[in-house]
């Protein structure tokens, strides 16, 4: 009977010591922090969450529309939404515009059948103290379009960032971009804020 005793403690301890490494493990990787050349950084670890507000809808597109000039697509009725940080933790961010692959599909265009090299876009971003408006630019160099970053910038834990975004044909564009849809969604991409680099 000691014998099973022994065994069963044996056991135990075994299964203990192999969650403990097990622990250690994915604690360390979940941890690790890659440190290159001679700069020395800290890291702030805490709760990331951002949310995309997009009450207008998750799309923007631009269909049979018409080439304007920049004042009238700068008057026109913009795309509203808002990302807000709910985590503990401040936050580098980028904003991009992509491609919409599923609208296209629902669309019946071919992915080819956009009309970015054409599109210019304006966006203003608002905060509780400022509000600023981009260059205006164009979305794309080329028709073969995926995304485009718009801005990269922080957020801290507990801020709201409102953005308006307008996109219009430009004036100039040619008679080959008639019929022709864009269609796009907003993504955020985040990465918890990381101080004291030097």
């Amino acid at each position: 009977m000691d014998k099973t005793k022994e065994n069963k403690s044996l056991k135990k301890l075994s299964l203990l010591l192999l969650l403990l490494i097990l622990l250690f493990g994915i604690t360390f990787a979940i941890f690790q922090y890659l440190k290159l050349g001679e700069k020395t950084s800290s890291v702030k670890t805490g709760t990331l969450i951002i949310n995309i507000d997009d009450s207008m809808g998750d799309a923007i597109r631009v269909e049979n529309a018409y080439p304007v000039t920049d004042e009238v697509g700068k008057a026109s009725d913009p795309y509203r939404f808002k990302i807000t940080n709910s985590g503990t933790v401040d936050a580098n961010y980028e904003l991009r515009l992509i491609s919409d692959q599923e609208a296209i599909k629902e669309c019946g265009c071919d992915p080819k059948n956009t009309i970015a090299k054409s599109i210019k876009y304006e966006y203003k971003k608002i905060t509780d103290t400022s509000s600023t408006t981009s260059a205006i630019k164009f979305l794309s160099s080329t028709n073969d379009w995926t995304t485009t970053t718009l801005e990269t910038g922080r957020i801290n834990a507990g801020d709201t960032i409102r953005y308006e975004i307008r996109l219009w044909i430009d004036e100039d564009a040619t008679s080959q971009e008639a019929n022709k849809h864009l269609h796009a969604k907003v993504e955020v991409e985040a990465v918890q804020y990381t101080e004291n680099v030097k």
